[in-house]
């Protein structure tokens, strides 16, 4: 994978200088550390780009419960081409990511929930939500998908047959997390 570049990566620190004192005041993440924080979450959401690749060049992506960004905010400094919408229906999370995605061009953020969203997206991505909240808007919102399921969830959501899944790969930063990706068959 190549490296991310130091204009993204300077995204990225200036996205997290703003999280560190908002969460100050309001509890977007447990992680409080900024060595911890890249590992748990900016490193573990661009594992996702082992399973984009290429494919989401150019691409219109969503994360739907975004939260305090992730894994929307590190694959849109990945991507800097990509249109990324975050989606959290949590509206000071949503004020949130509108203030710290201010620098990218590449960002919009939409305060609502997954039921009431409209549109079509290359790429659903989630990292917070159930995947049984998740899949259901499919296709209505996008055929392709990357989730990030628990090692116990991950059999059941092999088992959909609707979808062709990726292989999965294992976190190496949190042991029993996993990231797949699924096509709408």
């Amino acid at each position: 994978m190549p490296a991310l570049s130091l204009e993204r990566a300077g995204r990225l620190e200036s996205h997290w200088n703003l999280l560190s004192r908002w969460n100050a005041k309001m509890n977007l993440t447990a992680a409080r550390l900024l060595q911890e924080a890249v590992r748990v979450h900016y490193c573990e959401s661009l594992l996702a780009v082992r399973l984009l690749g290429e494919l989401a060049e150019g691409k219109r992506l969503v994360d739907l419960g975004s939260g305090a960004g992730f894994p929307g905010v590190p694959l849109a400094a990945w991507y800097s081409r990509c249109d990324i919408t975050l989606v959290d229906s949590n509206q000071r999370k949503a004020a949130f990511l509108r203030e710290s995605t201010r620098e990218f061009g590449n960002v919009r953020v939409i305060g609502a929930r997954i039921e009431d969203l409209e549109g079509q997206w290359d790429w659903i991505v989630s990292r917070a939500v159930r995947a049984e909240d998740i899949l259901p808007a499919m296709p209505r919102l996008g055929s392709a998908v990357v989730l990030f399921p628990s090692a116990q969830d991950l059999p059941g959501l092999l088992a959909r047959s609707e979808f062709r899944w990726s292989e999965a790969i294992s976190s190496p930063w949190s042991p029993g997390h996993r990231i797949v990706a699924g096509q709408w068959s």
